[in-house]
């Protein structure tokens, strides 16, 4: 994300318990969409031609334009240009990428951070997606452990199914399918928050304190994150629509019953789907918005320090977007998800918004990002009022990470 693209990783096809289909990285630039999208496959190791080939049949399977495949150690090097040539006549860019070189190996920056900065980004963000990992170990090791527990089965399906739904043909039916798999489990991080209350003794309220604030419950915490990436990529997916297909109305069929006869939407979408798309269609930072959502909600761990010039000038340079309309276009999210006169988001002692919905790790990770993108020794001292709290978010990153690293060390 460092780099300045939309990145969707992870996504698996499944039919029934048996998986078709796996990408590591899909990555959209900031200020594009659907049809700039790149596909990369990473491997440990040096790559092979079986590798470049898969890679092949996946990019044209998916009608992607361009894909990349990075080892971290290289081939041979008489072999090298074989694989280079062999590569562009596929569609296919080989890349060598050990863990010192330079970031723009990977893909073409498409932001304004300085090299220092992004840098310290990736760094960061390296940091997050080891927490993001062991978040979602945990969540299945759950399941293994108590394979007929309702609310794990449910929630299982629903994070198999956002990830599978980005194999559906159009962007509309990419933003059906998530709707769809939340509509099929509803509300599955409060059922987890009773399931651990119930278990701990503890009251609903005490639990959500336990994982807004602290590293308890990894597995609740992973499904927390998956809810919003899900609301993301809906977002993401209506931005890809309007590069498709315009302003035209949304695709339809014609039903006749006898002499009745009715159009009819080719997808089921919400009418809060549309009024949200009806504000970002015209709006003049629309094909950046993705990633600015995306940025916050994982890069900044879903909160901003609203008078802090220093970061919001950061954000514009991440982003794109001018740091004064960055917080009204976060705010945009509540058009497409905030409850009937509610909202996604509040505000802590008039210094810090805050998404609602995401657990302490996350948040973690954007206190983290902040100590070492602006060089903060101390949280009380930047932040006088909240400083506490995001020390305390910090907190939660290190000790989810602790063990972790340690026993790789």
């Amino acid at each position: 994300m460092g780099l300045g693209y939309f990145v969707e990783t992870r996504l698996k096809l499944r039919e029934g318990s048996k998986e078709i289909l796996e990408l590591d990285v899909v990555a959209t630039p900031t200020g594009a969409a659907g049809p700039a999208r790149q596909l990369f496959e990473a491997k440990k190791d040096a790559f092979s031609f079986p590798n470049v080939f898969k890679l092949f049949g996946q990019r044209t399977y998916l009608n992607i334009g361009t894909a990349s495949l990075v080892g971290l150690y290289s081939p041979d090097p008489l072999h090298f240009p074989v694989y280079e040539a062999k590569g562009a006549e596929l569609g296919i860019k080989v890349c060598n990428y050990a863990l010192e070189s330079p970031f723009d190996r990977l893909a073409t920056p498409a932001n304004n951070l300085s090299e220092q900065q992004r840098g310290r980004v990736i760094a960061a963000a390296w940091y997050q997606q080891i927490a993001k990992r062991i978040r979602e170990a945990d969540f299945f090791d759950e399941c293994k452990k108590r394979p007929n527990e309702e609310c794990l089965a449910q929630a299982r399906n629903y994070i198999f199914n956002v990830r599978a739904s980005f194999f559906q043909k159009t962007a509309l039916a990419r933003a059906e399918a998530l709707y769809n798999s939340y509509l099929a489990s509803p509300r599955l991080s409060g059922a987890a928050i009773g399931q651990v209350a119930r278990e701990a003794g503890v009251s609903e309220r005490h639990a959500w304190n336990m994982v807004n604030d602290t590293d308890r419950w990894p597995w609740v915490q992973a499904l927390m994150q998956t809810e919003t990436t899900a609301r993301l990529t809906i977002v993401k997916n209506a931005l890809d629509d309007v590069v498709e297909r315009g302003a035209l109305p949304p695709p339809g069929t014609v039903l006749r019953l006898g002499s009745l006869t009715l159009n009819v939407p080719l997808n089921a979408l919400p009418r809060s789907f549309f009024d949200g798309l009806s504000v970002v269609r015209d709006h003049p930072h629309a094909l950046r918005l993705p990633y600015l959502f995306q940025a916050f909600a994982d890069l900044l761990g879903g909160f901003i320090v609203l008078h802090d010039d220093e970061e919001l000038a950061f954000i514009e340079a991440l982003t794109g977007v001018p740091r004064t309309d960055v917080v009204d276009c976060v705010k945009i999210l509540d058009e497409f998800f905030a409850p009937e006169g509610g909202t996604f988001f509040f505000v802590q002692k008039d210094e810090v918004l805050c998404m609602k919905m995401t657990p302490a790790t996350v948040r973690g990770g954007g206190a983290f990002l902040r100590r070492i993108v602006f060089g903060i020794d101390d949280y009380a001292k930047r932040y006088p009022h909240m400083g506490w709290l995001i020390g305390k978010w910090h907190n939660t990153l290190y000790q989810l990470l602790e063990p972790h690293l340690e026993r790789e060390t």
